[in-house]
């Protein structure tokens, strides 16, 4: 009743969200909370219910997003930061998700540090590196092509294929017909263009993994010497240093798992 008198009321949009969110409406509450983000971009809760609802339904890319402009009106919230960084992960945005879990343990005095997060960045760098695949339960699956798609992805593959055919055919006539030009010259130019091209890709790529690996290493590094300290974040950061070639440094590291383990363990003797 009070949206129909008045529409444009933000506090009464998120109400009604929230009341959906609570009922299981996800669409509806979607729909309000959007409506909320409309009319009062500084929304912090607005836009962080909607993330959820994204998750939820299983668009972690629209999560990621709706969380990006969150944190900009929330930037000292530690909970909504490790949702930045959980949305980022399984949007594939790793990088951000580095930075997220960063903040969380900057806001949290080094009292946490998602570990869940923390296993799937490192198990992108290994698959980036063509480690042992391991599989990440936070990344979503490309959605399988029907039978109709791929007939018609077929279909225009060869309506494609011919039409090459013709032009080529064309224009190799034409080409020909002109003196002192020759159709191998051109494809070899073509050929280097490509070539060069791939090999600018292949060192950009090169470059985004490098620093990638960078901001895990110096997140987890921080980590195990903060409260938040937990043995498998040992492992981890032993992990990063294998993918580093620090041969020694990932010894250490693992050790100091194997250690802490003991430790945990020998307390939980002391305490039967």
């Amino acid at each position: 009743a009070a949206l129909a008198i008045n529409p444009l009321n933000p506090d009464a949009w998120f109400a009604l969200g929230y009341a959906c969110l609570k009922t299981g409406q996800s669409q509806r509450a979607l729909r309000a909370l959007t409506r909320v983000t409309q009319q009062a971009p500084d929304h912090g809760e607005a836009w962080n219910n909607a993330a959820a609802l994204w998750l939820e339904l299983g668009r972690p890319d629209r999560a990621f997003s709706a969380l990006a402009e969150c944190v900009k009106h929330k930037r000292d919230s530690w909970q909504v930061w490790e949702n930045y960084a959980q949305a980022a992960l399984r949007a594939r945005e790793f990088v951000h998700a580095a930075r997220g879990l960063k903040q969380v343990l900057t806001l949290t005095s080094g009292g946490r540090l998602p570990i869940d997060t923390a296993r799937g960045l490192v198990q992108e760098l290994e698959r980036l590196a063509g480690v042992t695949p391991a599989p990440d339960a936070s990344a979503d699956a490309p959605a399988a092509a029907s039978g109709a798609d791929v007939a018609t992805s077929k279909d225009q593959g060869e309506l494609q294929q011919e039409e090459e055919e013709d032009v080529d055919g064309g224009l190799g006539a034409l080409i020909l017909d002109l003196p002192g030009l020759s159709v191998s010259d051109g494809e070899q130019e073509e050929e280097a263009g490509t070539s060069k091209y791939a090999a600018d890709l292949a060192a950009a790529e090169e470059r985004s993994r490098e620093g990638l690996r960078a901001s895990v290493r110096a997140l987890l590094k921080d980590g195990v010497n903060s409260p938040a300290c937990v043995p498998e974040l040992w492992g981890l950061l032993g992990r990063v240093y294998a993918l580093d070639g620090q041969a020694e440094a990932a010894k250490e590291a693992l050790l100091k798992q194997v250690r802490a383990l003991a430790g945990i363990s020998y307390k939980s003797d002391e305490a039967k």
